[in-house]
């Protein structure tokens, strides 16, 4: 089963794959997790990317709501649909959805 993925972009190369799959089962069921340790254009970072996959679309979606921006293991992760996800099953159920948050604006910003 492929599900639909998620990719996690500035994952601390420290990170295991069970503490990852832990972090993202609280919006689904992961079926998937793959981590890049050995990324050639990444290897004098400190961070690297991954991918996760869910069962469904809606969990995927719930995984970047709730993941992006997330702290995790000191690095602030970067969660985006994986973009080979398509189809019309996409194109209609992801307008539905949103995807980035609003961050409301601060008092002393406004004018």
């Amino acid at each position: 089963m492929r599900g639909v993925a998620v990719f996690v972009n500035f994952v601390s190369k420290r990170i295991h794959p069970s503490t990852l799959k832990d972090a993202f089962e609280t919006y689904g069921k992961v079926i998937d997790v793959f981590i890049a340790f050995n990324n050639i254009k990444r290897r004098d970072m400190r961070s690297t990317f991954a991918f996760v996959s869910f069962s469904n679309l809606k969990e995927a979606m719930n995984a970047i709501n709730g993941a992006n921006n997330r702290k995790i293991d000191g690095f602030n992760i970067k969660v985006i649909l994986d973009r080979n996800v398509s189809g019309s099953a996409y194109h209609h159920t992801v307008k539905n959805w949103v995807i980035y948050q609003e961050v409301p604006k601060s008092k002393g910003l406004q004018k």
